[in-house]
């Protein structure tokens, strides 16, 4: 596209850029469609992405995907319904790897909205039918973030067991598992909150996708009251295995049941290598 020069304000001798609120909308338009993916534990390549959606997504119309070398995508939809029906039926995966997914806006950015506050699908088991009204769920939902949408099956009551919303989330923090709330009449009850997938937060060096040991540690000692004070040599031993493997610091590694694909093929040839050294060695009798 051919280009011109648009003289530029001068103030106090400082050049200043004044941009024109038509111009800027008309081009916010072409992106209010799209959705930001971010895939946790690995980057796929565009044609891996591609051909994901193409597999996956082929409910909607073929959308326009775009890579982003901090590493996610921009997919570009036809319409917003379409962005809308991706976006409702999460959460998503990439050879086992989830999908962040998080709606574009003018003032995005990447390390504190998708790293840090992502969209959670949030459960409310036996929350009582009377507060299935649209601004009852709002209501209750805003206390743990900020919410978009409840899903076909609670708007249309066809399954009364729980409420089920999408709710954009800051993941850094300790989510709750329940929330208190009021009723017309003062009395106070507390709502149990279940999600359907959260992703591991590292504390230690502010990443999504892995935890640190010493988060692995309390959470393993808390599922098992019995080992809690102990320390759990097997994880560590395995986790300072796989800091060598990565390069990372023992105080925040990747848990070995979740590395790359390529990590593990490295790891397990690794081990194969040595046995077969050993064997040699043996001396035969």
């Amino acid at each position: 596209m051919d280009l011109s020069f648009i003289a530029p304000t001068i103030k106090n001798g400082e050049v200043i850029i004044k941009l024109c609120k038509e111009e800027v909308e008309e081009e916010t338009q072409k992106w209010k469609q799209a959705l930001i993916l971010y895939v946790v534990g690995s980057t796929p390549t565009i044609g891996a992405m591609e051909r994901f959606i193409a597999s996956a997504w082929n409910f909607t119309t073929k959308p326009k995907v775009y890579f982003h070398n901090d590493g996610y995508f921009v997919v570009r939809f036809n319409s917003i319904s379409d962005r809308d029906e991706i976006l409702y039926s999460g959460p998503h995966m990439l050879n086992n790897n989830p999908i962040i997914m998080r709606v574009w806006s003018t003032d995005f950015d990447f390390n504190k909205e998708v790293l840090q506050i992502i969209s959670v699908w949030v459960r409310y088991p036996n929350l009582p039918l009377n507060c299935w009204g649209v601004k009852s769920l709002s209501r209750i939902s805003s206390g743990l973030g900020i919410p978009f949408y409840a899903d076909a099956c609670t708007t249309q009551l066809d399954r009364i067991s729980y409420a089920r919303v999408l709710i954009e989330m800051d993941v850094t923090k300790d989510l709750p598992k329940a929330i208190k709330v009021t009723d017309p009449n003062g009395r106070e009850f507390l709502q149990e909150v279940a999600y359907d997938w959260v992703p591991e937060f590292c504390h230690t060096c502010i990443q999504m996708g892995h935890q640190s040991t010493e988060e692995e540690t309390r959470m393993a000692a808390q599922s098992d009251p019995e080992r809690q004070g102990t320390q759990p040599n097997v994880v560590a031993n395995n986790s300072k295995e796989v800091a060598v493997l990565n390069g990372a610091k023992d105080n925040c590694v990747k848990s070995p049941m979740k590395l790359a694909r390529g990590e593990q093929e490295y790891a397990w040839k690794k081990a194969i290598g040595k046995s077969v050294t050993r064997s040699r060695e043996k001396p035969s009798t």
